[in-house]
């Protein structure tokens, strides 16, 4: 038995994060971009300051040096003023982005330089995620400690993205990652319920069934031996766990499975029948239906095509 475990990295280890610089903007004021997507965004504000809400909230001032997210799926504006009327990124982008890589938009005034970035999320647990992220935190130089990793992170990604360099792409890609993780850590650490939804650690027996099954996915899961490492009784076990979890206990066991045996036949894994024993499937034929069903496409079609001799 794995006692204290930390499952919030354990689960965040299997959502597959896509991220990627959008543009290195330069606003002069007045200005103001509104932003509506079903990706996270991430913005750095390198120099200046700017106003951001999310909605009809009430706008947040943020400084050079800070960073703002906005969760998945939320409309929202950034700008120079409150009563700027914005044009959209979309917009922005067809009339500002005049070098390849730097929006200019704005009326000649205050500078601010905001690096503008964004991510979506996949895997068995992405949708619990996106669900539970905060529609804005912002994080400011003076947040103390907590702020010096994501600030060291902040210049890494700004020094990639201002000195393209072989490789760039990646780095920025992997900081931006390490930029996501960091930012809900901060977010969860003053109220650590903000991360129960995802780990089940503020229920110590969820936390040890969950703990059990990334441990081991392939183990003949049964609603008894899960509720006796709960140590609960059956029915108890099952409305607890699909209360704090969200879905019941064996639905979570088979997409864990499936999504362990996506990232294997991503990663190259040469043969199914090996992927679907790995994952505690008899056979490869009920692996391939479970998947199917799961991610709408057959298992090899998620792994990379093979190269031919001439490359």
């Amino acid at each position: 038995m794995i006692e204290n475990p930390d499952n919030v990295s354990t689960a965040l280890g299997f959502v597959r994060t896509h991220g990627e610089v959008m543009c290195r903007s330069e606003f002069t004021a007045p200005w103001a971009v509104s932003f509506e997507s079903r990706a996270a965004h991430l913005h750095i504000v390198e120099r200046g300051s700017m106003f951001v809400a999310v909605g009809d909230r009430e706008p947040a001032f943020v400084e050079a040096g800070g960073v703002v997210f906005v969760g998945p799926g939320n409309a929202y504006r950034i700008a120079s003023a409150t009563d700027v009327p914005p044009v959209t990124i979309r917009r922005a982008l067809a009339i500002g982005l005049t070098d390849p890589s730097v929006l200019r938009l704005g009326g000649g005034g205050a500078q601010c330089d905001v690096i503008c970035s964004q991510f979506t999320l996949e895997g068995v647990v992405a949708s619990r995620v996106a669900r539970h992220l905060p529609p804005l935190f912002t994080i400011h130089p003076s947040g103390g400690p907590a702020f010096t990793w994501i600030a060291a992170t902040s210049r890494l990604i700004a020094d990639e993205v201002h000195r393209p360099r072989p490789g760039s792409g990646l780095m920025t890609v992997r900081l931006l990652d390490l930029l996501f993780v960091q930012v809900l850590r901060v977010w969860g650490e003053p109220q650590p319920e903000r991360l129960s939804w995802l780990s089940g650690l503020d229920d110590p027996q969820i936390g040890r069934v969950l703990a059990a099954i990334h441990a081991d996915a392939a183990r003949p899961w049964s609603l008894r031996t899960m509720a006796a490492i709960g140590g609960l009784g059956r029915s108890a076990f099952v409305e607890r766990f699909s209360r704090i979890v969200g879905e019941s206990p064996l639905r979570y066991v088979t997409r864990w499975r499936l999504y362990i045996g996506s990232e294997m036949l991503r990663a190259g894994a040469p043969r199914i029948a090996d992927v679907a024993a790995h994952v505690g499937y008899g056979s490869e034929t009920a692996f391939a239906h479970a998947f199917r069903a799961e991610f709408g496409v057959a298992p090899g079609a998620v792994r990379p095509k093979q190269r031919n001799n001439d490359g």
